[in-house]
């Protein structure tokens, strides 16, 4: 209720009232109102009472402050019920309770005093009540009162006050009467405020449709006055939008250099007139080296700023008769139509490949990226715009392969490995299917050569038509089309389930380690395979190790190992592959729980040249089992090598000084005379 009147004042109430035209609302300003006006009231009755008791009746001191206290306590239920306005439409039955009570009160406590006074109060309720927006609080008390008229009716005879019949039988159909006439003014009051309501929401509703369509009327002259503006404007807009269409056909908007769709325009052009004068021109693909890094680390704001930067940067650092465009994202075409050699060629873009490495600063950030170049000639690499376009494209990739930050010429080699590749990634997607896949193992012995530890597994690919393809050929392929996820599926089951089988066979224990591409292990299903293919296998995982390489540690170094705690958790070995070289870093062995290191062949073949290096081998193997690592030496192939390794104390061997890689058939004949001669 504090909502409605944030003072409480009467005056404020009845105003509020006047001024809504919402039943409930005034309903609840009812409420307050009647406890405002009640509860003074009762206050006022426990002091007079215990004046006039004291004074004038000479009442017993128990009976009076009885009285004045139930006085007081609906002084205080008054007041609280009027704050209870949440309670909505139970707060009316409240109030009408609270009046039942002090009838009651009135007619058992009070009766013998004031006598039939006590009905004045109780008409006065009524009429109160009756003058409500809502019936219910005046049915309820009238209905009470005529029980309590008809208690004091055959109690009274009883008492020592006794009215007679002759009063109350007239005093209860009066009191019938005023309840039937209040009736009717209610139901007069209520029509009216129907009436009112009705007439109230008609005036809201033509007062919206005239708002409405004054609004229209207004909408409709606005209308007029603008189409009369664009015809005034109508030639200047058309000319100003026939430009703008022709900057976004031919212009990127984030730099302001031709765009794709124009220079191929230029170039078909460029490439019909030289087809007729027989001149060459130069056509110069370049590519932002790890541009993606600025977009995902410091926000797509930047990289458009930088974007910006680098085509005002080539843009002063070219010639002004050579053509410049942006291809789309961090790719430009740089066309130069001089007479000019291949090699002053080279010699111009490698001014503009160092100029592009200084240092860019943008918003107090500095920023320092590479581009790589490849140049392409015509009509030597290409006599159409789109094959100009590809050569130069595809020895500009030769020099991203080639450790970016470079510049590379187009060699129609470079277009045979293309096509060869794009043969490779067509028959790669059905290969599976075919039963085209298959593996190989090759043993590791221990440091004498007298036992075997288990086998490294390898991918081949029998190729119809090609040949058989190692792993190294078309491993790289299936990353990056996605294949190698269900290839290596593929692979690890296969390997687990003969593996498996010739441990069971001839009672062995060899361990089975493969390798695992680093897209495999960012997808967030390996973990998922992994344990698929040990339930479907039933192979034992204590017996399963997973070689993975050192450069998934150095890009994510903790999701890496959060993955392969859960991947040991369940038994498996984890081996770090490829050791010595890239990235490999002692430190590394600290932080990176692994079980095995292998050695890479290339740390193993330098044993054999006494070159001075042979100690640093020593060295790593020291380490390692500082931490309790395993070691595997990779590619040994002579016995010096193995004579510098056991005297290291490498504690494990694999190279063809022992044994080549093997199919399934070989590898159970190894096994069966390892039996043999043990027996």
């Amino acid at each position: 209720m504090r909502r409605l009147c944030k003072s409480g004042k009467i005056s404020e109430i009845i105003q509020t009232m006047k001024d809504t035209n919402e039943i409930e609302k005034v309903n609840q300003c009812e409420n307050l109102l009647n406890c405002r006006m009640t509860a003074p009231l009762m206050f006022m009755g426990a002091l007079l009472h215990l004046l006039f008791g004291a004074v004038i009746w000479k009442e017993n001191v128990t009976n009076l402050l009885a009285n004045a206290a139930i006085f007081f306590c609906l002084f205080l239920l008054f007041v609280i019920a009027g704050q209870l306005y949440m309670l909505k439409k139970w707060q009316t039955y409240l109030i009408a309770f609270l009046h039942c009570l002090l009838i009651l009160f009135l007619v058992v406590r009070i009766y013998e005093y004031a006598g039939p006074a006590i009905w004045i109060v109780v008409c006065i309720q009524i009429v109160f009540a009756m003058t409500r927006i809502q019936m219910s609080m005046a049915y309820i008390i009238s209905v009470f009162a005529v029980l309590m008229s008809t208690y004091m009716i055959f109690r009274m005879p009883g008492r020592d006050i006794v009215f007679g019949y002759t009063y109350y039988i007239p005093n209860t159909l009066m009191l019938i009467a005023l309840v039937f006439v209040l009736s009717l003014v209610y139901r007069t009051n209520t029509g009216r405020f129907q009436r009112l309501q009705e007439q109230y929401r008609m005036e809201v509703k033509q007062k919206t449709e005239i708002e409405t369509l004054y609004k229209k009327l207004e909408k409709e002259e606005n209308d007029i006055r603008i189409k009369n503006e664009e015809l005034l404007e109508y030639t200047s807009e058309l000319k100003k939008r026939d430009e703008r269409l022709y900057d976004l056909a031919y212009f990127d908007i984030l730099t302001g250099l031709p765009n794709r769709k124009m220079m191929m325009e230029h170039l078909e052009a460029l490439v019909e007139r030289r087809r007729e004068d027989k001149r060459r021109f130069f056509l110069i693909f370049i590519d932002v080296d790890s541009f993606k890094n600025i977009n995902d680390t410091i926000g797509h704001h930047y990289g458009d700023q930088f974007i910006s930067y680098t085509a005002e940067r080539f843009r002063q650092s070219i010639i002004e008769s050579d053509v410049l465009g942006r291809i789309g994202g961090d790719e430009f075409a740089l066309v130069i139509e001089r007479n000019l050699s291949v090699g002053e060629v080279q010699k111009y873009i490698e001014a503009i490949r160092k100029k592009f490495t200084q240092p860019v600063k943008i918003e107090n950030t500095e920023l320092r990226l590479t581009a790589s170049f490849g140049i392409a000639t015509f009509p030597n690499d290409g006599d159409t715009a789109i094959k100009i376009l590809k050569s130069a494209d595809l020895a500009m990739y030769k020099a991203k392969a080639a450790g970016k930050n470079t510049i590379r010429i187009f060699e129609k080699y470079m277009q045979l490995e293309i096509e060869h590749k794009e043969m490779l990634e067509s028959k790669l997607v059905t290969a599976l299917e075919k039963n085209e896949m298959f593996l190989v193992y090759q043993p590791q012995y221990d440091i004498n050569g007298s036992a075997i530890r288990g086998v490294e597994v390898f991918l081949r690919w029998n190729l119809d038509g090609a040949g058989i393809k190692h792993a190294d050929e078309f491993v790289p392929i299936a990353e990056g089309t996605g294949l190698i996820i269900s290839i290596g599926v593929w692979a690890i089951e296969k390997a687990c389930i003969v593996i498996k089988s010739l441990n069971e066979k001839y009672g062995s224990e060899l361990s089975l380690s493969m390798n695992v591409s680093p897209v495999q292990l960012k997808d967030d299903r390996f973990y998922d395979f992994i344990t698929g293919i040990l339930e479907r296998t039933g192979f034992n995982p204590r017996l399963l190790e997973l070689e993975i390489k050192e450069t998934i540690f150095v890009d994510a170094l903790q999701q890496a190992n959060i993955l392969v705690l859960r991947l040991k958790a369940l038994g498996i070995k984890i081996a770090l592959d490829d050791f010595g070289v890239g990235y490999s870093s002692m430190n590394h062995l600290k932080q990176i729980p692994i079980d095995t290191l292998k050695l890479d062949y290339t740390i193993v073949n330098g044993l054999s040249r006494n070159d001075g290096k042979a100690d640093i081998v020593g060295d790593m193997i020291s380490f390692a089992h500082n931490f309790d690592i395993d070691i595997i030496a990779e590619g040994v192939e002579n016995l010096v090598q193995l004579q510098h390794l056991d005297s290291y104390g490498c504690d494990y061997i694999q190279g063809y000084l022992f044994s080549r890689e093997l199919e399934q058939r070989e590898l159970e004949d190894l096994l069966r005379q390892i039996v043999i001669s043990e027996m």
